[in-house]
């Protein structure tokens, strides 16, 4: 590779990061090992964190693109990617730390496994001192993976890393514009290999700023409505998706409460027989009698669309705990065979 093409571009976004985003410039531009530069896309900031942190951090790596206005988090991301040169892009939030070694573990993977299209690693969670919170969920094998992927995020997409020709050709969009992180997990799943690493790399930041605290309702309704169009293109139909962004749009100008919302979205998917998801937020909706008649009505849904058992796992277990009580035989309670399906291993929802 030329001498003055790094191997590894490193894209952050970042909207009035504050006093994180020194800290997590500089966990990049210590990472030892490897040939980097770091993109970092200025969203309209207006607290002036990004000029005193370049201004803290005079490294040539360190390369800045502004924005007048602010394209939120997946706009910031589609402006930066242009301006990466790194034959390897990773992906980092403007408020969390890369652990050292996280770059040269991801960028080795990916170069000795030809076969692997998107990296991940394990994250652990911390406050906003940067004290320890425990283990973000994360899955490692590519089965459990591929299973989960109907229902959530399978881990960290700001902790990940792949070739830059497989971000440019999947993309981010902002057709659901607080869950572009899961709306591209699912169109990377169907156009290649996802893995992550069995290590702590990196350092997830919770704090009142985020946009997960802050916004919790917005994104519910854009996680809804990303499932519904992975949803339909499992199926082989049309996502339709510029009725689905218009509907989106109308629910995020006045989300529901987070009990009501789940109850929408489950009849939502029973509307148009996706059962088990329908059961799943079902279950989120809680035990009101409206949520209880909507999961015995998802339920009998389900057991039409993938069987008895599936169903009866998505009902008792969810699809997290399912997965960890399928992949550990110390949790499979007696008579666990009686939760396995007897379908074939690409159609067994978990």
């Amino acid at each position: 590779m030329d001498a003055a093409v790094p191997e590894v571009s490193v894209l952050v976004a970042t909207h009035n990061a504050g006093a994180f985003l020194r800290p997590a410039l500089a966990s990049l531009l210590d990472q030892a090992g490897v040939d980097l530069e770091v993109v970092l896309v200025d969203n309209a900031s207006t607290d002036g964190s990004v000029d005193a942190a370049v201004a803290a951090l005079p490294d040539p790596r360190l390369r800045l693109v502004r924005l007048s206005e602010n394209r939120l988090h997946a706009g910031g991301l589609i402006a930066g990617l242009p301006h990466c040169r790194g034959g390897y892009v990773a992906m980092m939030d403007a408020d969390d730390l890369s652990l050292p070694g996280r770059l040269t573990a991801q960028a080795d993977f990916l170069r000795t496994h030809p076969e692997v299209d998107l990296l991940g690693c394990l994250v652990e969670r911390m406050d906003a001192a940067g004290r320890p919170l425990g283990a973000m969920f994360s899955l490692t094998r590519p089965g459990d993976i591929r299973a989960y992927m109907p229902y959530d995020v399978p881990f960290a997409l700001n902790a990940t890393m792949a070739r830059a020709d497989f971000w440019r050709r999947v993309g981010w969009r902002l057709h659901f514009c607080w869950a572009h992180d899961y709306d591209f997990f699912t169109r990377a799943a169907e156009a290649g290999t996802l893995v992550c690493l069995p290590q702590v790399l990196y350092r997830y930041r919770v704090h009142a700023a985020a946009v997960s605290q802050h916004r919790a309702g917005q994104l519910l309704v854009s996680a809804g409505f990303a499932r519904l169009a992975a949803a339909r293109r499992r199926r082989g139909q049309a996502e339709d998706v510029a009725a689905l962004r218009e509907e989106h749009d109308q629910r995020q100008e006045n989300p529901l409460p987070e009990p009501a919302a789940y109850r929408w979205f489950a009849r939502r998917f029973l509307r148009e027989d996706h059962g088990l998801l329908a059961v799943m937020h079902a279950r989120r909706a809680g035990l009101s009698a409206a949520g209880c008649w909507l999961l015995v009505r998802a339920c009998f849904c389900a057991m039409f669309e993938s069987g008895p058992v599936p169903a009866l796992r998505m009902a008792l277990l969810g699809p997290a705990h399912a997965l960890r009580v399928q992949s550990t035989p110390a949790l499979r309670p007696r008579g666990w065979n009686l939760f396995r399906s007897q379908r074939g291993p690409e159609s067994r929802p978990t």
